[in-house]
């Protein structure tokens, strides 16, 4: 379990892969950046809306193990696609 440094959506200055689906975002893009301390070292994660969304749609124990990159497309791709339909319809 990590310490959690900082938490928000920025928009971001340099090309970034969203953590969650591993989609490319470039610079210029709103995402959730995330800054913590794991194992004694400092990371920072970015994470789309999609993403974010379908995280917080989740039970409160599905990443007590954490998440690898691409995790959240890869492992239910039906369930992230689902969000991801939802949020495209209400932006469109």
């Amino acid at each position: 379990m990590g310490i959690l440094l900082r938490d928000g959506m920025v928009k971001t200055r340099k090309p970034h892969r969203c953590w969650g689906c591993a989609r490319p975002f470039p610079a210029g893009s709103e995402l959730q950046s995330t800054t913590a301390v794991f194992d004694n070292a400092i990371a920072t994660t970015y994470w789309c809306e999609v993403c974010f969304e379908y995280m917080r749609g989740r039970p409160a124990g599905d990443f007590d193990d954490g998440i690898s990159e691409g995790e959240l497309k890869d492992c239910d791709p039906e369930g992230w696609a689902d969000v991801k339909r939802r949020r495209d319809a209400n932006n469109s």
